[in-house]
C-alpha cells in the first residue's frame, strides 16, 4: 500500500493499494486554497523495500460570480427597496463563498 499524507487545511492521510502497473492513487477535493505538501510512503512487501517521495500541490482560489437584484423595481420616491447579491462558485470550483459584499448605490 501507499499512504499519502497531505499538509494544511483539508489535508489528512489517505491510503491506496498499488495496482498491477505499480500505481497507487487517491482523489480529494477538500484542500483549502494554498500550497500543500503531499508525501507518499510505500509500505514495501516481501520483495521490495519501503520508499518515500514528496510533491507539492497548488490549489488556486475558485472564481466567483455575483448577481445583484433589487425589489421592488421600479420603486417610487420615498419607498424602501431591497438590494440582494448572490455570490456563487464558478465550476469547477465548488462550495459556498463567505465574506462580505460591498454595495455602492450611485446618485446618492
Amino acid at each position: 500500500t501507499v499512504t499519502f499524507t497531505i499538509s494544511g487545511p483539508g489535508g489528512g492521510t489517505l491510503t491506496a493499494a498499488v495496482d498491477t502497473g505499480g500505481t497507487a492513487a487517491v482523489t480529494t477535493s477538500t484542500l483549502a486554497a494554498g500550497s500543500h505538501s503531499v508525501t507518499a510512503v510505500y509500505s514495501g512487501d516481501a520483495n521490495f523495500t519501503t520508499s518515500t517521495d514528496t510533491d507539492t500541490q497548488a490549489v488556486n482560489r475558485a472564481a466567483t460570480s455575483t448577481t445583484v437584484t433589487s425589489a421592488p423595481d421600479p420603486s417610487v420616491f420615498g419607498q424602501e427597496f431591497t438590494v440582494t447579491a448572490r455570490v456563487a462558485a464558478v465550476p469547477p470550483g465548488a462550495g459556498t463563498p463567505t465574506g462580505t459584499v460591498t454595495f455602492t448605490i450611485e446618485g446618492v
